[in-house]
């Protein structure tokens, strides 16, 4: 009897510190989810969620956005990478229905590379990775083999889309970007001098600092293989995405568990060499802390904001669920 006591008595114990726990990590989560606003305060006074960041729960790592309309639907398109090694996803989320399609290369077989940024321009869709970018048929995409209506989200279903064609660029391919108004494709390259290195080396701010990265431009309708690049941009590190409004440039930056940066840029008029711009710090306008982990950019005409993603709440990463890091944001800089 005593023994059955003592046992109801540790049981008891026992819950009360699960219970404990729980209710620390609740009050903890909850005090850090008011305390972010105080650590980024520009941030969250100028973003808005304007859609769901699919497939974050089925080790999807997000790494680029864009927007379009087709056939008076709006549809973000997401790029990105597996954590367990599968392959390369696109992410599809419409206002119907939301799935994700795997790339095929031109021999039929699946990428399974660490995709970077994502655009479209007409009919075309572009994909950056790996000094490349994929050319993929936005019909495809969007309606081809049954797709239509259907959501399979985290599901296994196999369905995916054949490249038409395979660009090589000079840059890493990091991130791409679109200015469907003016007709320029971007891309450009992530460096950190660490794991991660390019060799465009540039003295910039008036010879104190090195930039080490480019972003090439090029004209979007008629992009290939045969295309020569019209200028470029020399930016600085850590750069996950670019975008240009018809005033501003914008780049996130970010890297690690450190804090984001999105900084804005009047866009400049005059080269500093022979077709590059050095985008330093006289052009530099706004500098935004954000929460870590802000990956691709894209610009929308429609609302005159730029749209972005975080993969802090991807299963690889995990702490940005406890954030509610899993939305796509639109950012207004708007004065």
């Amino acid at each position: 009897m005593r023994a059955v006591k003592l046992m109801k008595k540790v049981i008891k114990i026992i819950l009360i510190i699960i219970i404990s726990i729980i209710v620390l990590l609740l009050l903890v989560v909850g005090g850090l989810n008011i305390f972010k606003h105080a650590i980024y305060p520009d941030y969250y006074e100028i973003r808005t969620n304007v859609a769901t960041n699919e497939g974050l729960g089925d080790g999807y790592v997000p790494q680029g956005v864009t927007k379009l309309s087709y056939e008076d639907e709006t549809y973000y398109l997401t790029s990105g990478y597996m954590s367990n090694g599968k392959d390369s996803r696109i992410y599809v989320i419409g206002e119907k229905t939301s799935y994700y399609l795997n790339v095929l290369d031109l021999s039929g077989n699946p990428y399974d590379t660490h995709f970077g940024g994502i655009a479209s321009y007409d009919d075309k869709v572009f994909v950056s990775a790996d000094n490349e970018v994929y050319v993929l048929s936005l019909v495809d995409i969007l309606k081809g083999n049954n797709k239509t209506n259907s959501s399979f989200v985290n599901t296994e279903v196999n369905n995916s889309v054949e490249v038409l064609d395979v660009v090589e660029t000079r840059t890493a391919a990091s991130f791409i970007y679109v200015n469907e108004k003016n007709d320029l494709l971007y891309v450009g390259e992530f460096n950190n001098g660490k794991e991660y290195q390019t060799n465009h080396e540039e003295l910039v701010n008036d010879g104190v600092d090195t930039y080490y990265a480019y972003v090439d431009v090029y004209e979007a309708s008629s992009f290939s293989n045969d295309s020569k690049i019209l200028y470029t941009y020399s930016i600085r590190d850590k750069v996950q995405g670019f975008a240009v409004s018809d005033d501003k440039i914008m780049l996130s930056t970010s890297y690690g568990l450190a804090s984001s940066y999105f900084y804005v840029y009047d866009i400049p008029t005059t080269y500093d060499e022979d077709n590059i711009y050095y985008l330093d710090d006289r052009y530099l306008t706004r500098e935004i802390k954000a929460p870590a982990m802000a990956e691709g950019l894209t610009y929308d005409y429609e609302t005159d904001k730029f749209i972005t993603l975080f993969e802090s709440a991807s299963n690889k990463y995990f702490f940005g669920k406890l954030f509610f890091a899993n939305k796509i944001v639109a950012l207004d800089i708007k004065d």
